[in-house]
Formats: C-alpha cells, sequence, structure tokens
C-alpha cells in the first residue's frame, strides 16, 4: 500500500469515526438543552451549511481542495471546542462552526478521494475497502462513546477533537488538488431544470428526512425507554453491524420502501427488545435503500447529473433544518415516539404519491 492511499484511509476514517457524531443529542440533553433548543441548534448548522455550500464549493475548485479541507478541519474543531463549556450562548457558535466545516467539506472529500488516486479501478478498490473499514471503525466508537459520555460528557468531545487532528494530520502529507472550470460553462439552465426526476427527488427527500430522524432519536429514545447508556453503546454497535449487512444483502427495491411502516410500528409498540428489533431492521433497510435509491436517480437523469443531485441537496437540506426544528418541538410537546409516527406517514404518503405519479410510465421499481 502506498503511503498516499495509507494517508485517504487515515483521514477519512478518523474524519468519520467522531464519538460526538454519535452521542450529540444525549451530551446536548445532558447539558441541559431541551429537544426544542437542540432542534434549533440543527436548524442553525443546516442554515450555514446550505446557504455557504454553493459559494465555498465554487471557491475550493478556485483555492484547492486540500486548503478547503484543512480549512473545514480547523472549524470543526473549533465547533467541539465551543462544547467545552457547557449550556451557554457559545453553543450557538459552535454551532455556526459546525455549519461552516460542513459546508466546505460537502462534496469537497469524495472530489478529493477520486483525484488523489486519479484511477478509476483503484478508486472502487480503495471505496470497498474504505467502507469495510469504516464500519468496523464506527461499530467499535459507537460501543464506547455512550459509556464515555456516562463518565464525563467532555470525554467523547476531547477524543472527537483528537481525531479530528489525526485527520488533520494524514491530509497534510498529501498533495494539493485544484480544478480548472469553463467560464463558459452554465450550472442552471432551463433544460437541465426540466430534465431534473422530481418525483424521485420528492420520494428521496422523505425517505432521507425519515432516516435521519430515527437515526438521530434513536439512542436518546432506547435510554429514555430504559436502556443504561452501556448497553445502548452494545445496541448502537448492532445498528453499525446491520447497516453493513443491508448493504450487502440482495433486497428488493420495494421491500426496503417499508422504512415508513416500520417507523409507525415504532409508535404502538412499547417493548424494548422489540423496539430494538424494529430499528434493527429500519437499519438494514436504511442501507439497502440507499443502494437502490443512487443508483436509480443517477440512472434516470439524462442531461448533467450536477444539476439534478445539487437540486436533491438543496431539498434535502430545507428538509432537514424544518424537520430538526418540529422534531424538538413534538418530542417536547408530545414524546419522541410521536417523531416516528409523525414522519412515518409523511413518508409514507410521499410514497404513495410517487407510486400513483408513476402509473403511466415505466416504473423505475
Amino acid at each position: 500500500m502506498s503511503k498516499k492511499i495509507f494517508s485517504l484511509y487515515g483521514m477519512n476514517m478518523f474524519l468519520s469515526g467522531l464519538p460526538y457524531y454519535f452521542v450529540g443529542i444525549l451530551l446536548l440533553k445532558h447539558l441541559g438543552f431541551s429537544f426544542t433548543e437542540i432542534g434549533t441548534l440543527s436548524v442553525i448548522t443546516e442554515l450555514f451549511g446550505s446557504v455557504f455550500d454553493i459559494p465555498l464549493s465554487y471557491i475550493s475548485s478556485k483555492i484547492g481542495y486540500k486548503k478547503i479541507l484543512s480549512i473545514s478541519n480547523l472549524l470543526l474543531i473549533l465547533a467541539l471546542g465551543c462544547l467545552l463549556f457547557g449550556k451557554s450562548n457559545i453553543i450557538y457558535i459552535s454551532a455556526i462552526f459546525f455549519g461552516l466545516s460542513e459546508s466546505l467539506s460537502s462534496g469537497v472529500l469524495n472530489s478529493y478521494n477520486f483525484e488523489v488516486i486519479d484511477d478509476e479501478v483503484v478508486y472502487k478498490q480503495f471505496l470497498k475497502k474504505l467502507n469495510t473499514l469504516k464500519y468496523i471503525f464506527i461499530a467499535i466508537i459507537t460501543i464506547i462513546s455512550p459509556p464515555l459520555l456516562h463518565r464525563n460528557y467532555i470525554y467523547p468531545i476531547i477524543i472527537s477533537i483528537v481525531f479530528v487532528v489525526f485527520s488533520l494530520l494524514y491530509l497534510i502529507g498529501l498533495p494539493e488538488i485544484k480544478k480548472e472550470q469553463n467560464n463558459n460553462q452554465k450550472f442552471f439552465s432551463l433544460d437541465n431544470i426540466q430534465n431534473i426526476p422530481w418525483l424521485l427527488i420528492i420520494l428521496g427527500v422523505a425517505f432521507s428526512t425519515l432516516i435521519m430522524i430515527s437515526n438521530s432519536y434513536a439512542g436518546i429514545f432506547l435510554n429514555e425507554q430504559g436502556l443504561s447508556l452501556d448497553m445502548l453503546g452494545i445496541v448502537l454497535f448492532m445498528f453499525n453491524i446491520s447497516m453493513a449487512l443491508g448493504s450487502y444483502l440482495e433486497i428488493k427495491f420495494e421491500v426496503s420502501l417499508m422504512l415508513p411502516i416500520l417507523a409507525i410500528l415504532m409508535f404502538f409498540q412499547t417493548n424494548l427488545i422489540i423496539q430494538i428489533i424494529i430499528l434493527l431492521l429500519m437499519r438494514v433497510l436504511n442501507s439497502n435503500y440507499n443502494n437502490h435509491f443512487y443508483y436509480k436517480f443517477n440512472m434516470s437523469i439524462e442531461k448533467n447529473r450536477a444539476v439534478s443531485w445539487s437540486v436533491y441537496n438543496l431539498f434535502i437540506s430545507i428538509s432537514f433544518m424544518l424537520a430538526d426544528f418540529l422534531a424538538g418541538i413534538f418530542a417536547d410537546n408530545f414524546s419522541i415516539r410521536s417523531n416516528y409516527l409523525i414522519f412515518g406517514i409523511v413518508t409514507l404518503c410521499c410514497l404513495v404519491f410517487f407510486s400513483f405519479s408513476n402509473r403511466d410510465v415505466k416504473s423505475s421499481f
């Protein structure tokens, strides 16, 4: 293995395995924030991440991917560092830094990996090995993160900062990449907009929002149901293993579309063991759905995939902002369980609309 490939593995793995990612809501709740406040913080992060995404992505091609990723990592360190002050107004500055860091790295990281390797065959092998190692690494981190939070809320934050520093050190050893853009190239045009698969975007946004809410609240939901933080680490480990399993199993797309039904069932289920089983099944279908959707979305685009994916990501950001805010209100005023029912019903309605709208055309299923 070359030093360049080894550095890419290190940079990606440490950046994807921050303990804070897996106990974020639990940590903020531990600091005394309400679900509504947590939802507001998520909205701030998504807002800054989406508003600055396009201009910062344009700048990255001018000054270089490596510099942009370095700045993103430094902002991430600042965001995590602000959390060390506990419950204070500084937490809102942290949310802004998280958003800016996300906007800088959004799309740039995957492009940088490909450009550094510069070989399609090697890149495919790299992705396969990287994803396998990441699942194992993340599974280990999810086991230790809740117990660390239980001991002291500072521990997951400190380790996350150390991981970002390690990722940055690996990045320093990699080459700079700059992409020259054609000034005559139009990113948006009427023809491009007309060829966007709008029905798939509606379906994808609805399912992605449900998946985001389910994954975000699963840990604290099980904790409130009586699962200890130590046991929660083991369950989160099982969640990641089920994600890996779902990616490899040959499950039909129609089966993966049962996600909203499972979410609705969560609302009516009170047995902790059955709740864990349902969440495990949702993770299996989640990863399988992602594989099917990305393939079908790309196959449905005739021209300029960048436009369609940009529009899709924009609607995802808007949906996530609204969902984060509303989920916090629902959790505070009703229960966390209500989020599974409400977002499950909304997603199911979007699925029915998608199915009926496609009844006269060749089904993509």
